[in-house]
């Protein structure tokens, strides 16, 4: 059976589907207190900025993502990014853990997830 021009779109199309997918982003405490904490103010102020006000450093979080994402050219969108936790309140070795949840083809995704930064998809 011969594929019409048809069919071939519809294949097009379906390999453009945009997809969500939820993934874990880990960021060192001490590299997210240099993006929100203000000047003058310490560093380890950045555990009681995650507490009291998290929609803060979601904000931060998710613009950084936005430049990053047209430096990289990763064609995908951010479509929340929301603080989870963190291993440690000590400033030199803590992480703070977010939850990313990004829209995009397959393809655009995938590449995300092979990049420089630690993504990982929420159900690995």
């Amino acid at each position: 059976m011969h594929k019409t021009k048809s069919n071939k779109k519809n294949k097009k199309i379906k390999q453009q589907k945009l997809l969500s997918e939820e993934f874990e982003l880990p960021i060192s405490l001490e590299e997210l207190a240099m993006y929100v904490i203000g000047e003058g103010e310490p560093n380890t102020e950045i555990v009681n900025v995650l507490h009291n006000e998290p929609e803060k450093v979601n904000e931060v979080v998710k613009n950084i993502l936005i430049e990053l994402e047209e430096i990289k050219n990763w064609k995908v969108s951010i479509i929340s990014v929301k603080f989870n936790y963190y291993g440690s309140i000590n400033i030199t070795h803590g992480v703070a853990y977010f939850s990313v949840c990004l829209k995009g083809t397959r393809e655009s995704l995938k590449k995300v997830s092979r990049s420089d930064w630690p993504f990982t998809k929420k159900d690995e």
